[in-house]
């Protein structure tokens, strides 16, 4: 499952901007643009007056508390703040910014009021990209992370992925909403079968917890299978994939594992639905996930049949799912990210496939919210799918070069035993794809 981030700060990984030089005489807006953006330097580092350089509105959204600690948590895991790299104009009163710390190189978008003296209105920074030299830096520096982390980056194209690069690839552990390809996948293969098609009509009919929108939605509101699929994997809506489950059935989405290459694994049986995972871990004190994890896959399922599917929605403790990471060794979606690259590229191979209309479709799915801009020059596509949860980040891509050369990059990050600065895997991990676009071997 997925979870919401602080608005000023988008998880979604963004590929540094490059630095544009600023013309020899700056108009006013732009001369306050990077006033603004030279005030960010002292305040990431801890200083600067933020009434001077935020409007009241902003301050009223984002508490100086708030922001001080969302800029400790930055320099935490990139360093101090060094310098401005570059401020680019990126619309009416906006600007892409590039903020160069110790170990990473920031991008930020900056809204400025259009009334003198021009104070910040909006700013969101997204995910930094590390600054690592090779792909055989980004391993160290993933290696380096505590708890246990896995990378595969792989070139697709034969008929198999080809590993460019590793570290521990072949290691299956909690990967959040990623197992939302396994659904995919089964909805491709109806699809291509005959049994279903994206137009058809299907009612709400399990409405699970955040991420997402449609558990605020009426019961048995209808959707076509592109709707629900298209929420699922683009805002990992939760509800749309529990929906999903429940139409394709667990059996039949688990039978797609041999195709993908997803080997199946203890911890992954019985497939949860993300209520069952939910009401699991955030109820009674998470003495239910207690039981559980104790249980044979046989009394597990009696117990999602029984007193987990009896237990209501509100009964659910959000907090508790959010402070610390719970079983997440044992009760979660495991894969490896071996696992992962291999289900990315079925998708590619059926999409490049005479009758891989499902498939083709898919990929436009996977590409609707790519984690990278879509202007990035390096790239003529860019898939995404994500996961996380306290103790769990997932990032998985596939890509495709300008040059028609496909890559697939996959990385996951658990720590049973506290929650994840996951700026520090983003980072990591954006950089990694920024030198598979530069060419990186």
């Amino acid at each position: 499952m997925n979870r919401p981030h602080p608005a000023l700060l988008a998880l979604a990984p963004a590929l540094a901007i490059v630095q544009i030089a600023a013309p020899a005489h700056a108009a006013p807006a732009d001369q306050a643009a990077a006033t603004r953006a030279n005030d960010l330097i002292a305040i990431l580092n801890g200083g600067g007056r933020l009434v001077d350089s935020f409007t009241p509105t902003f301050l009223a959204d984002v508490p100086a508390a708030q922001l001080r600690s969302l800029a400790a948590q930055i320099v935490n895991e990139g360093g101090r703040a060094l310098r401005i790299g570059s401020v680019t104009p990126a619309g009416t009163n906006r600007y892409a910014l590039t903020i160069v710390q110790e170990r990473a190189t920031a991008s930020a978008v900056m809204t400025l009021d259009p009334a003198p003296p021009g104070r910040i209105a909006g700013l969101t920074l997204t995910a930094a990209s590390a600054r690592l030299p090779t792909l055989a830096a980004a391993v160290t520096a993933l290696k380096a992370l505590p708890g246990t982390t896995a990378l595969s980056v792989a070139r697709l194209g034969g008929d198999r992925p080809v590993t460019i690069v590793g570290a521990n690839p072949d290691r299956a552990q909690a990967v959040g909403s990623t197992f939302k390809l396994l659904v995919l996948a089964e909805l491709v293969r109806a699809i291509d079968a005959g049994e279903r098609r994206w137009t058809d009509v299907a009612p709400l009919t399990n409405r699970s917890v955040p991420s997402g929108i449609l558990q605020d939605w009426p019961d048995r509101a209808p959707l076509t299978l592109h709707s629900l699929a298209a929420l699922m994997i683009s805002r990992s809506d939760n509800s749309a994939t529990d929906t999903l489950i429940a139409l394709l059935g667990r059996d039949r989405i688990t039978a797609m594992r041999p195709a993908l290459g997803w080997p199946a694994l203890p911890g992954n049986d019985p497939f949860l639905t993300t209520l069952e995972m939910a009401t699991l871990k955030g109820t009674a004190g998470g003495t239910p996930a207690d039981n559980y994890a104790r249980a044979t896959p046989a009394a597990r399922r009696a117990m999602l049949a029984g007193p987990i599917a009896a237990s209501p929605r509100t009964a659910i403790d959000y907090a508790a799912l959010e402070t610390r990471p719970h079983h997440i060794d044992t009760i979660e979606w495991f894969a490896s990210p071996n696992a992962i690259v291999n289900a990315l590229d079925w998708f590619r191979r059926g999409a490049a496939k005479p009758d891989g209309a499902a498939a083709a479709t898919a990929l436009t799915l996977l590409a609707i919210s790519p984690g990278l801009p879509g202007t990035d020059p390096a790239f003529g596509y860019v898939g995404y799918k994500g996961g996380s949860e306290a103790g769990v980040l997932a990032m998985s891509y596939l890509l495709r070069t300008r040059g028609g050369t496909w890559y697939a990059v996959s990385a996951s990050w658990n720590d049973p035993t506290a929650t994840l600065a996951e700026r520090r895997l983003v980072a990591i991990v954006t950089r990694v794809v920024q030198l598979v676009g530069e060419g990186a071997p």
